[in-house]
C-alpha cells in the first residue's frame, strides 16, 4: 500500500510540468503545453476504504480523508520538454509497477497503472483529470488487494491538484 502511495505522489510531481511557451498551447504530440516554472502540488484523499479493517485501523483510515499534503517543485525546461507522457511514464514503470495506458491528449489525462508487490498483492490505479498550461487537476482510484491487510482488499480515492505560481527561484 506504500508502493501506491509513493507511486501516486511521484506521478503528482510529474505531471504538473509539460513544456513552457505559451498556456494551452499545443504540441505536435497532441499534447497540452504546461509552462516551467515552480508548481505547487497537492493531494487530497477523498476516500479510503478497508472492508474488515479492525476499528482502531479504520479509524487511522478515516482520519486521513480529507487531509491536504502539498509541495512546491521547481520544473525545468529540460524537465518539461519530455512532455506530460513521458514524464509520468518514467515516474511509474519499474519493476513493480507497469503503466498499462497513459493518455495526455488535448489537456485530458487518462490512465492505467498494475503494481506489483513482492508479497503477491496487487495495486491497480486508474487516473481521470484534466490540465491547462498553467493547472491541472486529476483523480486517481487505487484498488488494493493483499491478503496480508484486514478483509484482503482496500480502495483509495485521492485528489491530486497542481497549479503553476511563478518562477523557479534563484
Amino acid at each position: 500500500m506504500k508502493r501506491v502511495l509513493l507511486g501516486a505522489a511521484v506521478l503528482a510531481l510529474a505531471s504538473c510540468g509539460d513544456g513552457a511557451t505559451d498556456v494551452g498551447e499545443e504540441r505536435s504530440d497532441g499534447q497540452i503545453q504546461m509552462q516551467a516554472g515552480k508548481w505547487k502540488n497537492t493531494m487530497v484523499i477523498e476516500k479510503f476504504d478497508m472492508p474488515g479493517a479492525p476499528p482502531e485501523a479504520a479509524q487511522f483510515l478515516q482520519a486521513m480523508v480529507g487531509q491536504e499534503t502539498s509541495n512546491e517543485q521547481c520544473m525545468t525546461e529540460d524537465e518539461v520538454a519530455k512532455g506530460l507522457e513521458e514524464q509520468a511514464k518514467g515516474s511509474m514503470d519499474n519493476e513493480e509497477c507497469t503503466t498499462e495506458e497513459f493518455s495526455a491528449q488535448g489537456g485530458k489525462i487518462k490512465g492505467r497503472i498494475l503494481c506489483n508487490a513482492e508479497n503477491g498483492g496487487t495495486a491497480k490505479m486508474t487516473i481521470d483529470g484534466d490540465h491547462t498550461g498553467t493547472s491541472m487537476n486529476m483523480q486517481m482510484t487505487a484498488e488494493i488487494e493483499d491478503s496480508s491487510m484486514p478483509g484482503g482488499q482496500a480502495t483509495m480515492v485521492m485528489r491530486v491538484t497542481g497549479e503553476r505560481i511563478g518562477d523557479c527561484d534563484a
